[in-house]
């Protein structure tokens, strides 16, 4: 396995790797899949605010572990029409 095929190889975390290592950072297509969302939801909600913006490494994108449970935590308790439609 090269190394390209071992970076998107990673499975989508469990409670306990977040506790271990909330800075793990996921690649796009693993925070979609954490956080259940389609990927047009997932960049609505980067436009809105409610998913951060992505950091670097060097040219590829990712998302802190810990940021995302954050947001996964509070989607989880917001009524589904607020989520999403935060202008109601």
């Amino acid at each position: 396995m090269n190394c390209a095929e071992s970076i998107s190889a990673i499975i989508v975390p469990t409670a306990a790797d977040i506790k271990s290592d909330p800075g793990r950072m996921l690649r796009a297509k693993d925070a979609m899949k954490f956080l259940g969302m389609s990927r047009p939801t997932f960049y609505r909600y980067i436009k809105k605010g409610i998913v951060p913006k992505q950091r670097y490494m060097g040219t590829t994108p990712y998302w802190r572990l810990g940021d995302l449970q954050r947001i996964y935590d509070n989607l989880a308790e917001a009524p589904a029409d607020t989520a999403l439609n935060p202008s109601k």
